[in-house]
């Protein structure tokens, strides 16, 4: 019976609160497709360290001596005015959960746009990868209510059809042996902690650690 009750809990929520976009109000959802289009998704890549264009995303051979990166795919600049705005209600109140949807696809799009395609991109490719979202800590967790990189991660697993690995980092870190790691966060700065969590997971011999984000700072 849960599912029934919390789709009946939401189609109520829909007519008494109904779903606006953050941005020009137009009912129906958060983020509609005119405003997405606002965003002007990268089609290329940057050295995760330096920012030199790098035509593969793969780290740059000068920075490569202090790498924890494999590589990096981001789909915005953060100091885009509306992406700050849609960040900050997606982790912050009002928590709009739901925006996990949009902003994944932002990522997808990315992904679609560059001259090199990803290589998991192509199905029979797919099996080498494993998605793994930065973790938050038990009290954010707790007031929160939901991790926003798991979110991001669910969000692209359904469209890539990559498996998610949420307790990787804390639980099943030998999962990871031989595997090639997309670590997905909402926003990669350069004191990000995907350098770290990317330094563990090399540590547990994953062949390759590459960054995922919507923006980048």
């Amino acid at each position: 019976m849960e599912k029934p009750l919390a789709s009946i809990k939401e189609f109520l929520l829909d007519i008494l609160f109904p779903k606006s976009c953050l941005n020009c109000k137009e009912e129906g959802s958060y983020f509609c497709p005119d405003c997405q289009a606002l965003l002007e998704v990268s089609g290329k890549q940057f050295c995760p360290y330096c920012t030199r264009m790098s035509f593969d995303g793969k780290t740059c051979i000068s920075c490569q001596g202090k790498a924890k990166l494999d590589g990096l795919y981001f789909a915005v600049p953060y100091n885009h005015r509306l992406m700050k705005r849609l960040i900050s209600q997606f982790k912050y109140e009002p928590l709009i959960k739901e925006l996990a949807n949009p902003l994944a696809s932002l990522i997808i799009t990315h992904f679609q746009l560059l001259e090199k395609p990803p290589s998991f991109l192509e199905k029979e490719r797919r099996e080498e990868f494993y998605l793994i979202p930065i973790p938050c800590s038990k009290k954010v967790l707790k007031w929160r209510g939901f991790n926003p990189a798991e979110e991001i991660a669910k969000e692209l697993s359904s469209c890539l059809e990559i498996p998610v690995l949420s307790d990787a980092l804390s639980q099943n870190i030998k999962t990871i042996k031989g595997k090639k790691i997309l670590l997905v966060d909402d926003i990669y700065t350069d004191n990000s902690p995907m350098q770290e969590y990317a330094r563990i997971l090399k540590e547990a011999e994953a062949k390759e650690v590459w960054g995922v984000a919507i923006a980048r700072e």
